[in-house]
């Protein structure tokens, strides 16, 4: 993978366990892995400020899937995208 994708805040068991499911099963079939991480996260309770999905990677990979294997040189620019109500 391209990118690191994760939580923004503290996620509990259960969000991650839900998140992780959805994200592997999108991911598995070829989906974008930024938009597979957005959508896994985008559904779960954010109330007291907690459970957003985060993702840093190379500027311009957005669209990459589990299938762009191949070795990128050092990045010169990182692009974050977050879930946030």
């Amino acid at each position: 993978m391209h990118g690191m994708y994760g939580y923004r805040t503290t996620a509990g068991k259960q969000a991650c366990v839900d998140s992780f499911s959805s994200f592997a099963f999108a991911g598995g079939v070829g989906c974008p892995l930024t938009a597979s991480w957005m959508n896994a996260t985008g559904s779960l309770d954010h109330s007291g400020g907690w459970n957003y999905g985060t993702a840093v990677l190379p500027s311009g990979r957005e669209s990459d899937t589990m299938f762009n294997t191949t070795a990128l040189p050092a990045a010169t620019s990182l692009s974050m995208w977050w879930n946030h109500p």
